[in-house]
């Protein structure tokens, strides 16, 4: 059985009305968005409800966007912006070889390993949500 898209999964959670996600697929065809960012402009959840949700539907620890809007650009500029645009991935933190990145997709895991052996890094993925995401990019890449 394929793996439900976020949307089906709330429901199925209890989290959404069916209805209540039709009403959000209507949202986003009018505004855009990843639907996680539709949800919170409508207030259908508390972000941090919604992080932890998104962090059991991609089966990966979270990221708060607080922690994001600490990230020192300095230290993270080892990841570059073009692989940042591709991917739609910001780089959070750095310990040691170990580069955290914040995604709001699932990640595709042999892509990051190449990613990780080309900047010589071990990357660990994190859940973050979209509008989270945007504004840390913007904040490290201007």
């Amino acid at each position: 059985m394929a793996q439900d898209d976020l949307g089906t999964w709330l429901v199925r959670q209890g989290e959404l009305t069916a209805e209540r996600l039709e009403d959000v697929f209507q949202h986003q065809v009018i505004y855009g968005g990843a639907l996680d960012t539709n949800i919170l402009e409508m207030s259908l959840m508390a972000e941090d409800t919604l992080l932890n949700r998104l962090g059991q539907y991609l089966n990966l620890p979270t990221v708060a966007g607080s922690v994001l809007k600490t990230t020192d650009p300095d230290k993270v500029r080892l990841f570059p912006q073009k692989l940042a645009q591709k991917y739609g991935a910001a780089p959070f933190k750095v310990e040691g070889r170990n580069l955290s990145l914040a995604l709001n997709a699932p990640p595709d895991l042999s892509t990051l390993d190449d990613i990780g052996f080309m900047l010589s890094v071990y990357i660990r993925p994190f859940a973050a949500l979209e509008v989270r995401l945007a504004q840390a990019l913007l904040r490290i890449y201007g």
